[in-house]
């Protein structure tokens, strides 16, 4: 089981996110644990995907707003709030965000929902928003201190 889930490095008070375009991908650059997610913005989702701990996400935009689906899950905790209560994804997830601006403030911001049918009925959601900085995302640089 590994600690990262889109939703759950973006959410980490205090860590940077950097998002830039690379030609038909979108690049998502979390501060926390140093984790890099790809948006395709040309292509399809294919039938049979290997999970993957970023999952694949597809991107699309309509009007203002990029719309990013993703599947391909390993099993992982969703979200920092949920991992407190510890709620998990399984391959069987989808999650949908949706980034935009607030045209009112400037801010980015994240709303998203997320299904799985093996861990929960219905849809989890929430949304988050980030505020621009000229800070630059650095490394995580965790260090494992061995057990004495």
């Amino acid at each position: 089981m590994y600690a990262a889930s889109p939703i759950r490095t973006c959410g980490v008070p205090g860590k940077l996110v950097e998002i830039r375009q690379e030609g038909q991908r979108i690049v998502i650059h979390h501060e926390f644990m140093d984790v890099i997610r790809e948006i395709h913005m040309d292509l399809k989702h294919p039938d049979n995907i290997s999970p993957g701990e970023m999952w694949l996400s597809i991107g699309r935009f309509e009007r203002e707003t990029l719309v990013i689906e993703s599947v391909g899950f390993e099993e992982s905790v969703i979200s920092p709030h949920a991992a407190d209560s510890g709620m998990l994804h399984s391959e069987n997830s989808k999650l949908v965000g949706r980034l935009m601006i607030n045209l009112d403030n400037g801010d980015l911001e994240l709303s998203w929902t997320a299904e799985n049918p093996s861990y929960f009925k219905g849809q989890l959601s929430d949304k988050l928003s980030f505020i621009k900085t000229e800070l630059e995302v650095e490394c995580y640089n965790c260090e494992l201190e061995p057990f004495a």
